[in-house]
């Protein structure tokens, strides 16, 4: 097991103290939890792939959700721990660097994730950015909606980190719901992202006291606001009496699976759509041989392949970084296909 493939460290400790603080980072569950998360994986590839069992679509889908739910967790909890560690280290020498990962929370956790790009989203984005900049000027609810691997959390973290984007807004905040949804937490995210707020401080207020911080901190500034993987109306009724309406062009832009959860609560729905086989294809080409073409012996396999992932841009990529770490031969092609 190496841990590294998720966390990449380049530290030089410069006193004790600070040794001490980094280390704390991973104290508790959070390398078991990664463990967990690489032992699923790898079970489930071998699975899938290597084995004469038959696995169905259905079959597969229930254990793909709750994988990425349990990553989504693991990388919450590293954030949660990131923010209160300097990214430098007082003498100026040492820093700290972690790999990023597509649901993480803050705008500086954005910036170096290639999924999005990866994933080709140019027009996509382009229209949800309109939405946002161009709309009413009173506060409008916006929802990208659509089946798991679409690729929701991508296509809002790209308009997120668009400098057009962030010039606009005065305030911008990332929160993540997901099923376990908690009130306290999703405070927490919102004003530690949205704000100078450290989350340690925030942790010792009343929840009535986070309320009253959310409000007069959206309070006449233009804000955007990104509730990622909603799954019911509650988080949504519990936080809208704190979204201020200043008529000032202020969003909430949510990502969800629940079609009809969006219906209640937006004015505007986006609804992402699932690529073409040929499309599929030229995403995975994309992802293994970046400007290269692929081999000739490997074209009808690689296109098969990209069929198989259903249109699901995520899935397209998924798939791309196990064949990326296999021989470029076609009967390993072929397994995967399988």
């Amino acid at each position: 097991m190496e841990e590294k493939n998720l966390l990449t460290f380049n530290v030089q400790y410069t006193s004790k103290m600070e040794q001490q603080q980094i280390e704390q980072m991973f104290e508790g569950n959070i390398i078991t939890e990664i463990e967990h998360v690489y032992d699923t994986v790898g079970v489930f590839l071998h699975k899938f792939f290597f084995t004469t069992d038959h696995v169905t679509t259905t079959e597969m889908d229930e254990p793909i959700f709750l994988l990425l739910e349990r990553i989504a967790s693991v990388q919450n909890e590293i954030k949660n721990h990131r923010i209160e560690v300097p990214m430098k280290l007082n003498s100026g020498i040492g820093s700290l660097q972690v790999a990023e990962s597509q649901s993480e929370v803050s705008s500086s956790q954005h910036k170096n994730i290639p999924m999005a790009e990866k994933m080709g989203f140019k027009d996509m984005t382009t229209q949800i950015a309109s939405k946002i900049l161009r709309g009413p000027s009173n506060r409008q609810i916006i929802s990208i909606v659509g089946m798991g691997g679409l690729g929701k959390t991508s296509l809002a973290k790209k308009v997120y980190d668009g400098s057009n984007v962030r010039n606009y807004f005065d305030m911008l905040s990332w929160c993540v719901v997901s099923q376990t949804y908690k009130k306290r937490k999703l405070l927490i995210d919102i004003l530690s992202s949205g704000t100078n707020l450290n989350r340690e401080g925030l942790s010792k207020e009343k929840d009535e006291e986070l309320a009253e911080l959310l409000y007069k901190n959206l309070k006449g500034r233009r804000y955007l606001i990104v509730i990622d993987d909603l799954w019911d109306k509650e988080a949504w009724d519990d936080l809208k009496r704190l979204f201020p309406e200043d008529k000032n062009g202020s969003r909430v832009l949510f990502t969800s699976r629940q079609k009809n959860v969006a219906l209640e609560i937006s004015q505007v729905i986006l609804e992402p759509r699932l690529m073409s086989p040929g499309e599929s294809w030229n995403l995975l080409e994309q992802n293994l041989f970046k400007n290269d073409r692929c081999p000739q012996e490997l074209q009808d396999i690689g296109k098969q392949i990209a069929t198989n992932c259903h249109g699901l841009p995520l899935s397209v990529v998924t798939i791309a970084g196990v064949l990326s770490n296999m021989e470029k031969k076609e009967r390993l092609w072929q397994d995967v296909a399988k």
